[in-house]
């Protein structure tokens, strides 16, 4: 098994994503490999199925079909070529594919895009004409409701915050008193499943030295920190 950035398991098939994916059966063979999308270090099955979505470096979203080991869909998601470091999740019914993105022509800005599951096709974008709100993290709770991680940008400072995703408004802002790294580190790291691979590195610099409890981003923004 390869030392990967990413690690995701459905029980039935294991991906290790090191730029390149690495597909395992439950027996930890390798039984196939996607080179097409060399920079993809983030993804997810899609609940209840056997496909499998990655985000790239390269400003995709690439859908695979681990059954029949072929790639089915490849959306270019911005055309600034910006590695694409933030957050997404399905709904809880697995119907919807809620990704951030960077705007299409623009890397400063970012946007919430709604895709329909499991065609991915389009059908709903958020925050596309404003600068001042940039979100990093996404999750959805089982009763339905989103929570969001990101920021304001300001004259002085700039505001981190929590919030909740209503229609296409963040509503209960919450501004948070952990550091904006230790914040981002942590569920970029939960979105890769606590893989050890920079654990040594970046991760113990900022204080995640140890193996992590999960908290959702419900969780951090009812506590207003993570760790106690």
């Amino acid at each position: 098994m390869r030392k990967a950035y990413s690690i995701y398991d459905n029980g039935k098939y294991k991906v290790c994503m090191t730029g390149t994916l690495w597909i395992y059966d439950s027996k930890e063979e390798l039984v196939g490999r996607f080179t097409e999308t060399p920079y993809s270090y983030k993804g997810a099955f899609v609940p209840g199925t056997n496909l499998f979505v990655s985000r790239t470096n390269e400003c995709h979203i690439v859908v695979y079909d681990l059954d029949k080991m072929e790639m089915v869909r490849k959306i270019k998601t911005s055309n600034t070529d910006a590695a694409e470091s933030d957050g997404f999740c399905f709904s809880p019914d697995g119907k919807y594919f809620y990704c951030i993105e960077a705007h299409w022509n623009d890397w400063l800005s970012r946007q919430i895009s709604i895709y329909s599951v499991p065609d991915f096709e389009r059908v709903k974008t958020c925050f596309a004409d404003q600068k001042k709100t940039l979100l990093e993290f996404i999750e959805s709770d089982a009763s339905g409701d989103y929570y969001v991680i990101g920021f304001d940008r300001g004259d002085v400072r700039n505001i981190f915050f929590t919030g909740r995703l209503v229609n296409d408004s963040i509503v209960e802002k919450r501004e948070y008193s952990d550091k904006w790294s230790t914040v981002t580190s942590y569920f970029d790291w939960k979105l890769r499943n606590f893989t050890n691979r920079d654990l040594d590195g970046a991760l113990k610099r900022r204080g995640l030295d140890k193996a992590p409890v999960n908290i959702s981003i419900k969780e951090f923004h009812e506590k207003g920190h993570l760790f106690d």
